[in-house]
């Protein structure tokens, strides 16, 4: 299976630098356990995974390359 996961770098205005985390915009078919593989395998302090909600226009789920976590450290900021 080939999972596409975009490199986002939050912080900051041009295109290097800032502190980078890892996106995948089509988790809805992804496990929890299958979501930890892809976060350990990108290696960045994070990995949001967005998929589908019936109770919100989208899911995002955090994931550092130890366990999911709650809310990215990144986001906190906004």
């Amino acid at each position: 299976m080939q999972i596409d996961v975009h490199v986002v770098n939050a912080f900051v205005d041009g295109a290097a630098g800032g502190n980078p985390a890892g996106v995948v915009t089509d988790a809805n078919t992804l496990t929890s356990a299958q979501k930890l593989a892809v976060a350990r395998q990108v290696g960045l302090s994070e990995t949001a995974f967005v998929s589908g909600s019936e109770q919100a226009t989208i899911k995002l789920e955090f994931f550092t390359t130890a366990r999911q976590i709650e809310l990215a450290p990144v986001a906190e900021h906004y």
